[in-house]
This record gives structure tokens, sequence and C-alpha cells, in this order.
């Protein structure tokens, strides 16, 4: 059997489409070899074709030139280089790409199938100039500027890539890829909110796309917002049952989320499509480690070491796991080969050091500590080389890594001054002291407490050894008994060498908040100091100060211990700016606090304190990032985290507040306010079941709090939990009487259980509290518009608009009633008043949109639609979707109606109107088993429904399935007998049946109806 050499390339298309790249070459090949054999038999059937001499002349110019012959020859070879090119058989597939183009020069298709060729074999740059002279020849060529921008990524030249997207959306806005890679780009730049939009465009236009769910997730994770993180790993796992790098991705979500049990999940689920996948068996190992399962978490490291013996963060996982059970030896052994890998690794030298330290290996600890402390500066690094240098009798570097401490420790201010007296008694006392001092300083008070009693035991003139009980004493916050071995010491010693037990002393009243005598105290200990070494006193004095509310003496008293260099000097900053802040002096408390942090950038108070006085002058952004920095820095900062939601709330960023939230109920569960909060805010983003919970975690740790019972009630009622809202509304009236909000809300409640009778006596209760209340008079005029009285709600419609003329529900509810009387002119000039007030009022919008659809005005409905303000309301609100489908449908944007009529099914499958809907697309693009399987659900659904028969009807028709066709349009006539249009349709499938006499009686019938 002879083929056409066209025949032949169209099959070789068929397998390639198919993806059976060897059937597809094994055509093509036919193809090109039959090239000058049928370069006759083209032009003998031409010959014999009756023409006229123009064409007859037309014919011998084009048997002079075999390449016009077969337009696509070049076609052929350049197919077959791309099939070859699937077969990774690179070199092949660039041969026949050359000679694509050697017929055609000016040919784009094979130059950007040659640069995705040049691209896998290595040659990235090359690849780059294999596009640009494909774009070159074709400017809209949108899959070469998208490959393109692949390739710009591929060498991390991310704004390049993103310049590439965007072209090739310019000429296919629907290219979901390409803002699912666009925004990759974006996150590798650390741009956020673009990324994320450009990822939800991807997601908006390719609903079922596992990959933009991951990624997207990834920005999530690469910003610390775990919790939206998992909603859309969660997503992606959901549609791709098999994706072991998002069930990776939720896990590690999880495990920052402190839920331990639900990342072993998934991670254990990663492990089960693919064994032995190294990534989430260590990241299985490392929560184990955090959740003290050591044995567990070593046999998960042994698992990962057995393909990857030399992986760091494997031998620092297990190294850390066997130190912890006290296995010193073997983890030093694990710690060391990891060095050796990575010396560089901070957290292999800090625990290798500690870990020698642990085996009393001081002299190789303080090097590696020392070592770790040039990777990064640390206050561990500092006070663990104080106590190696200690041990190894170094005092004069211990002295110099305790300061070192001392300087930027924040957390126990009034306790470091103990660490210095305790170093200048170390370096001139007895062996005896100084090993009592070590442990002191290793804070371990309860040891040194016993060496102590035992030093003072019937010793009690012995004033140092009281001194000392008194600082151990005072380290675990046994004030009291402190304050009396103060007393004692300083009856024994002379008054001129009591300076520190005045100071301890004080330190110890002011933790009693015995601020007066603590300043006396300080006093006593300027007075001895002559005039030397008293800034540190000066800052305590300062802070019993700040205390009594003496904010100018402190301040002066602050200024006098910065301007003296006290080691102090990055917390007397700080106070000051305290007293600034309380003397509403907002400009020089940020002043203090900035200075406060440029002596210690690890100050979380300091930010927290400056993110306040930002707040204060209702400058969010930059309060927004001193709570932030202050939580990163301590991540138990229950306030910073706080305030960090509060400030997000300020600048209308609801989600990111959520996520603030949620870590700090992680650190306090009993805060009822917060849970508030969060609920107010879900309930902002119409999360309402998620809100609910929130709402009801309030009200369980307050009962009588009415706020959260009443929004307790509007979440409920926004769940579709009418019945329970009923209740809830009347709880919350009884806390608050005079709540007409409550009647209000409980009336709306009644009126979604089809109670209309009893929701207006709620309502009339609450208009006697409040007679000019539109909002209230509105929802009566809906009651009454829902009991048929539409006059009675004309009436106090009206009413409403004197009152508040821009109350714009009142006129959206007046052209519902014009709508229902079928007076369209009158509903659109009502429904477009409303969004003329509030352009926001996406509800109106789609009233508008409908009745433009019934007055024949499509692209006028589109519109609107399209001029929705709230896409998450949109997409969450089944009847919203319906309407916009449909008015897209009746304009021919098939593709985008389908999409909107999915979506709507996702929210309600049962919806008949939206099967319905989705079968007229399917039918109009020549889908019709699709479109068959569409209205059967509709019909099943509804089996009362005359248009879904009837479309039915007609696309079983278009099949030819013409008896078919006559039974549904039949049927579709016994619910709707004179509808003219499906008499028609009738008449015209028993004419293909010629039924000719029934045929016309029933075309004369439907003449008559129309």
């Amino acid at each position: 059997m002879w083929l056409h050499p066209e025949t032949m390339i169209k099959l070789g298309n068929e397998f390639f489409q198919k993806k059976e790249f060897d059937q597809a070459i094994n055509w093509y090949q036919q193809s090109i070899n039959k090239k000058i054999r049928n370069l006759w038999r083209g032009t003998t059937i031409q010959a014999w074709s009756i023409c006229t001499v123009r064409n007859l002349m037309k014919l011998s110019i084009t048997s002079n030139n075999p390449q016009n012959l077969r337009p696509s020859f070049p076609e052929a070879l350049c197919s077959m280089g791309i099939a070859l090119y699937n077969l990774n058989q690179y070199e092949k597939a660039l041969n026949y790409l050359d000679q694509a183009l050697k017929h055609r020069q000016s040919y784009p298709n094979p130059l950007k199938y040659k640069g995705d060729t040049i691209r896998k074999m290595g040659n990235l740059q090359e690849a780059v100039n294999q596009y640009k002279q494909a774009i070159s020849l074709k400017p809209d060529f949108y899959q070469a500027h998208k490959a393109l921008g692949d390739t710009y990524r591929k060498l991390k030249e991310y704004k390049f890539s993103i310049q590439s997207y965007d072209n090739a959306l310019e000429y296919n806005q629907k290219y979901a890829e390409v803002f699912k890679k666009k925004a990759d780009s974006l996150r590798n730049l650390g741009i956020f909110e673009e990324s994320l939009e450009n990822y939800t465009k991807a997601i908006e236009i390719r609903q079922n796309y596992p990959k933009a769910y991951n990624d997207a997730g990834l920005l999530f994770i690469q910003n610390t917002k775990y919790k939206e993180g998992v909603e859309y790993f969660q997503k992606a796992v959901q549609l791709k049952q098999d994706y072991k790098d998002a069930y990776n991705n939720l896990g590690v979500c999880y495990y920052h989320l402190l839920q331990y049990q639900d990342a072993i999940t998934q991670f254990d689920t990663a492990l089960q499509i693919q064994v032995g996948f190294a990534i989430p068996m260590l990241n299985k190992a490392s929560t184990l480690l955090r959740m003290k399962k050591y044995d567990e978490a070593n046999k998960c490291f042994d698992q990962v070491m057995k393909h990857q013996p030399k992986n760091v963060q494997v031998l620092l996982g297990k190294g850390i796991s066997l130190y912890e059970t006290k296995k010193y030896e073997q983890a030093a052994l694990l710690l060391s080969q990891a060095y050796d890998i990575d010396g560089n690794n901070f957290e292999v030298v800090f625990n290798y050091g500690v870990c020698n330290f642990q085996l009393k290996k001081y002299k190789e600890a303080l090097q590696l500590l020392q070592e770790s402390q040039q990777l990064r500066d640390t206050l561990e690094g500092h006070f663990n080389q104080a106590i190696c240098s200690l041990y190894l009798k170094n005092y004069e570097y211990s002295k110099k890594e305790i300061e070192m401490y001392v300087i930027h420790q924040e957390d126990d201010m009034e306790a470091t001054i103990m660490f210095r007296e305790l170093l200048r008694m170390l370096l001139g006392g007895t062996e005896e002291i100084r090993e009592l001092i070590i442990l002191l300083l290793n804070q371990q008070f309860d040891e040194a407490l016993k060496h102590f009693n035992a030093s003072v035991s019937g010793k009690g003139d012995y004033a140092d050894g009281l001194y000392n009980k008194g600082v151990a004493l005072c380290n675990l916050n046994q004030y009291e008994d402190a304050i009396r071995q103060f007393n004692k010491a300083i009856q024994l010693k002379p008054k001129n060498e009591c300076k520190f037990a005045f100071i301890n002393r004080g330190i110890c009243l002011k933790n009693l908040k015995k601020f007066n005598e603590a300043i006396q105290n300080y006093d006593e200990a300027i007075q001895l100091s002559q005039g030397t070494d008293v800034e540190d006193i000066y800052y305590f004095k300062g802070n019993c100060l700040l205390e009594l509310n003496k904010y100018e003496d402190a301040i002066q008293l602050y200024d006098q211990a910065i301007q003296l260099e006290s080691v102090y000097s990055s917390s007397a900053n700080f106070q000051e700016g305290i007293a600034y802040t309380n003397l509403k002096h907002f400009d020089d408390a940020i002043q203090s606090y900035q200075h406060a942090i440029e002596q210690n950038s690890q100050n979380s108070w300091a930010y927290f304190n400056l993110g306040i006085t930002y707040y204060n002058l209702e400058n969010y952004e930059q309060a927004l990032i001193q709570f932030t920095r202050s939580f990163d820095i301590q991540p138990t900062f229950k306030d910073a985290v706080f305030n960090e939601a509060a400030a997000y709330i300020k600048l209308k960023r609801y989600a990111e507040a959520i996520n603030s939230l949620d870590k700090y109920n992680q650190l306090e569960s009993n805060d009822y306010e917060s849970f508030f909060l969060k609920g107010c805010l879900l309930k902002q983003l119409m999360k309402y079941e998620e809100a609910l919970e929130c709402f009801s975690k309030a009200v369980q740790q307050k009962p009588n709090f009415f706020e959260g019972q009443f929004n307790k009630g509007v979440a409920q009622l926004e769940s579709g939990l009418s019945k329970d809202a009923v209740i809830t509304f009347d709880a919350a009236f009884k806390l608050k009487s005079d709540s007409e909000k409550s009647l209000n809300n409980k009336a709306v409640s009644l009126l979604n259980l089809s109670k209309p009778e009893e929701a207006i006596k709620e309502l009339e209760k609450a208009i006697k509290l409040s007679p000019n209340n539109p909002t209230l008079l509105n929802n009566k005029a809906v009651t009454l518009i829902d009991l048929k009285r539409q006059d009675e709600a004309l009436t106090i419609l009206d009413e409403v608009i004197n009152i508040d003329p821009n109350f714009f529900k009142a006129y959206n509810n007046k052209g519902t009633i014009y709508f229902n009387q079928k007076n369209l002119a009158q509903a659109q000039q009502y429904f477009s008043k409303a969004v003329e007030i509030n352009p926001e009022y996406d509800s109106a919008r789609i009233n508008l949109s409908i009745t433009f659809q019934e007055m024949g005005e499509h692209q006028q409905a589109v519109q609107q639609c399209e001029l929705i303000s709230n896409l998450q309301w949109l997409n969450s609100n089944s009847e919203a979707l319906i309407a916009f489908a449909t008015a897209l449908r009746n304009c021919d944007r098939f593709e985008e109606a389908r999409q909107k009529y999915e979506v709507s099914l996702q929210l309600n499958p049962r919806h008949s109107q939206a099967q319905n809907g989705l079968g007229i697309v399917y039918s109009n693009i020549g889908q019709y088993e699709d479109a068959l399987k569409c209205y059967d659900q509709a019909i099943n659904l509804n089996n009362r429904y005359p248009e879904a028969l009837n479309n039915k009807g007609v696309t079983l028709y278009l099949m030819g399935r013409y008896d078919e066709s006559v039974q549904m349009l039949q049927q579709s006539l016994k619910l709707e007998v004179k509808n003219a249009q499906t008499l028609n349709n009738l008449g015209a499938s028993l004419f293909y049946l010629k039924r000719y006499d029934e045929a016309n009686k029933i075309f004369d019938q439907a003449i008559q109806q129309e």
C-alpha cells in the first residue's frame, strides 16, 4: 500500500503525541526517504488536473524547486530531531535539527529545540544563543521565551529569567508553568509577595498543579511561615499522592511547628514511596533527636550513613545523640570525622569542643571553642571558653572571656556583676576558693552552696566564705538568706572592703522590690569607691529609680554610666529608652534603643521596646521589623511574637498575623484573648470553621466573655450551623441584654432555618433597642421579602435610605425585589447604585451581572464579574462562580467558564445548575461524552430539570443519536410543555429521522409559542 509522505508525517506526529518516539522516528524517516520519488508524483497529479495556463506555468516553476514541493519536509526533519531528543540521543538530534535549518534558514522551531538539546548537553550559554535566534525570527514564540527563562535559571541569573518569563506571558497569559517558574526565580531572589502572587496565578490557571503548591510551600518555609506552608504541601499531596518531596516538606513544616509526631508521619510516608530516600530519613532522625528518642534517632542516622558515610549532618546528628546519652568517646569519634570533612561548620566545631570538655580534654576543648567563636560569635562560646580556661588555670584568659559574656548577657543583668567579683577573688584566692568559684561560674549553685556551708561551719567569722555563700544563695533566688550572709560579711570585714557586699545586697533588695533600701546600699558602694569604678553602680541605682518612676533622675544616672563606659552601657541605653518612653519622649527613646542595639545586636528586649515605640508612633512597618528581630533572637519571647501579630493586623496582613498568633499559642496555650484575636482574623479571611474553633476555645477559657460568645455565633452562622448559632446568640444576649446585634444575628439564623416569623419577632425586639438602626431595618425588609411581603419591604427600605442614603445593602435589596418582579431596568438601576456607593460590594455586583445576563448584555455581565474585588469570596461562593461561569460561557469564553464551573462543583458537587452549565461548555467545544456525563449528573440530582433534559437531547442530536435525542426532548417537554426552543430542537431530531409529518407539527407548535 502506497502512502503519501504527508500521511507518513501525520502518522509520525500521532505517535509523537503518544510519546512513542521510536514509532514516530520510523514514520518521519520513511517520509524523508521518499522526498525525490514523490516529486514526480506531485507533478503528474497536478498536470492532468483541469487548470489554466497560468497554473501550468506555476507548476513548471515548482518542479524546478524541489524544496518548495514539500513544505512539511523541514518539519519532518525537525520532528525527527525532537523525537531523538526525547530518546536522549542528543548528537543525532542535533544532526537532524541542523538539516532542517539548512532546508529552511528562517525556521524558529529547530532553533528552539536545538537550544533544548544543547542545554541538556550542558552548554547553557550556547543554548541561550539558540533561543535568542529563535525569538528574533518569531518574537511571539512564547515556548522559546520560557525555555530561555529556564536556562537563565540554571545559570542562576534570576533577573534575566524573570524577564524571559514575562515575555512568554505577554504572548500566553494562561501559561501556568511559566507563572510557577517565574515565582521560583522570585523566590530565589527573596521577593516573597510577588513570588506568592505568581504561584497563586499558576494555581488559578491549573488548579490541579501539585508542583506549584509544593514550590509555594517552599516559599513559606523560606520565610518561616510554616503554618501556611502546611496548607500548600497538604494540597500538593492531595493532588499527587506519591509526591515524596511534598511529604518531606510537610514534615519539615511540622518539625518547625514543634508537631514532631506529625512530622515523623510525613517523613515515613515519603520513605514508603521511595525506600532509602536519604533526605526524609535524615529529617526523621533529627526529629527523633528533638524528641529525645536517641536510640530510634541513631537507627535512622545509621540508615543514612550506609549510603552516605561522609555526610556531615549525619555525623553531627548522631554525635549529638550519643553526647546526650553521655557516650562522649563515641560522640567525639563521629564529631572528629565531621570536623575533618568540614572544619568550617560552626555546629560541628562547637559540639566537638563541648564533647572534649566532657572528656576532660580541656586544652583541645578550648582550641575548638576558640575556632567555633571565630566562625560565629556566641555567648555560650565565651562562657564555655571561660570554664575551660579555669580548669587550665589560665585565669587571665578566663577573666577576659567572662567579661565578654557579661557585656553581652542581658537576661540576668544584675547577677553578672557577681561573676566579675568572683573572678577578682579567683585571681587572688586560695585553691579551695578557686574550685568553689568554678562551681559558681559553671552555674552549679547547689553544689557550691554545699561547699560554702562546709567552709563556714563553725567559722562564723570567715567573711569571704559568707560572702560567696551569699552569692550562691542570690543565684538560687533565695534573696532573704543571701542578705543575711552579706550582713554578716559586712559586720566582719572592714567597711572599706565591703563595696561588693553592698552592691550584691542592693541587688537582692531590688529583687525583693525594696528599691529605696537598695539605693542606700548602692550609695554606700559609691562612697566606698571614692570616685573610681562607679559606672556599674550608677547603672544599678538608675534601675531602682526607674522602678520608682523617677525617670529623669534615672536618665541622669544612665548617662553617667554610659559616659564612663560601664560594661552595662548597652543595658543603660536600653533602660534609658524605657525612661524616655514613659516620659513620652519617643524620639529620644528610639535613639537610646538604637544605641543599645549597636552595642549588643543580640539584645532581644531592645528590639522589642524599639518596636513598641514605633508602634506608638503608628509606624507599623518599622515596629514589625523590630518585633520579628526580637523573636528571632529569643524564640520563647511571647510578647514579641504577640506584638508581631498586632503589627501585621495594623498592616492588614492577616494570614501572617495568624501565623504569629500560632507561634504565640505554642508558647502560651491559655490566653483567651489570643484565640479570640485569631478567630477574628480567620473570620476576616472567611475561614469560618477555623474561626469557630478559636472562638470556642476563647469562651471555654472565659465563659462570660461576651465578644467571644457573639463572634462564636457569627462563625457558626457563616459555617451554616444556624441552629447552633441561635443558641449561642441567646447566650451572648444573656451576658449583655442591651445588645441589639445579638438579637439581629439570631434573627438572621432563624431566617436561615426558614423561620421568618420568629426572625421578625427578634428583629422587632432589636429595633426597640435601636429604632433608627439601618442594619436592623434592612434585615427586617429582607425577612419580609422572604415572606413575599414585597410592598412592606420596599417601604422599610425607603426608610433605611432616608436614614442613611449611603446604606448600599438597601439598594441591593430593592434591586432584588424588582428583579423578582421581572422589572430588569429598575433592578439594574438599584444594583448599580449599590456598587457605586461601595465598589467592593461583590454580592450586588454578582446580582448586577445576572441582571445583565437576563437583559442579553453578556459582555457587561462578564465585566461586572471581572470587577469583583474579593477573589477569595468569589472562589468560596458556588452561586457567584456559576453566575460568572455562565456569563463567560455566553461570551464563548469556554475554557475560563469550564474552570469556574469546576471550582463551583468542588465547593458543592451536588449543584445541578453547575453540572448543567459545565455540560453546555463541553457541548460547545465538541466534548460530547463529557457533556453527557454532566447532564446525567444534573438530572440525577434534579429529575425535574427540563433545561438539562433539553441540553442532553441537543448533544445527542449533535452526536447523530437522533432516537435518543427525541426521547430526552420529549421528557423535557413533559415538564415544560410550551418551550419554543425545546420544541424546535425536537422538530430537528424528528426531521433527521425522516419523520416529516411529526416534525412539521412540532415546528408549528414552536412557531406558535414564539
